[in-house]
């Protein structure tokens, strides 16, 4: 990859001390992505198969500029989803990719309310280059019964760092 392109990773974690990892994962992503901005950090309620499977997710995203292609940036976030979060690129420019391993844009992105209401804070007028339709649109006809419970400032994980 020669030229910046827009991308949108969705970053979420079933437990533990979110500001912590939060705080790793957005260091990781520091290397390869120039961060413009952060959404709020939210808790979803208990979700899962029921009984003592189910778990709440904290999530939040990011929107930034990278040089890298969606597999080298897929590769950086191994060490942080192996650590027991899970990063995932929701959106990599207008790219479509039809790969089982690498979907884009990730279909989660418009499955889980945790990844759409996150992205949305972050690249609301970003349009969807599946479905044609701005997140927000997308978010508006979901119309979700159950929104996110706000946790944290996202930006107040960069204590180290800025956002440009």
């Amino acid at each position: 990859m020669s030229s910046k392109v827009e991308i949108v990773i969705g970053l979420c974690t079933l437990s533990g001390d979110f500001k912590k990892g939060f705080s790793k994962a957005l260091e990781l992503c520091r290397n390869f992505i120039n961060t413009e901005e952060l959404s709020q950090v939210y808790r979803y309620g208990r979700i899962g198969l029921g009984g003592p499977y189910q778990r709440e997710i904290i999530s939040m995203a990011l929107r930034g500029t990278t040089m890298l292609d969606p597999d080298e940036i897929a590769q950086q976030l191994l060490s942080w989803n192996a650590s027991g979060g899970q990063a995932v690129i929701l959106l990599y420019s207008d790219l479509v990719q039809l790969r089982p391993d690498l979907p884009i844009p990730n279909p989660l992105l418009v499955e889980e309310d945790y990844y759409l209401e996150t992205a949305r804070e972050v690249a609301r007028n970003w349009v969807h280059p599946i479905l044609n339709k701005t997140l927000e649109v997308i978010w508006r006809e979901r119309a979700p019964e159950f929104k996110g419970e706000f946790l944290y400032q996202g930006k107040s994980l960069l204590s180290e760092f800025e956002i440009t």
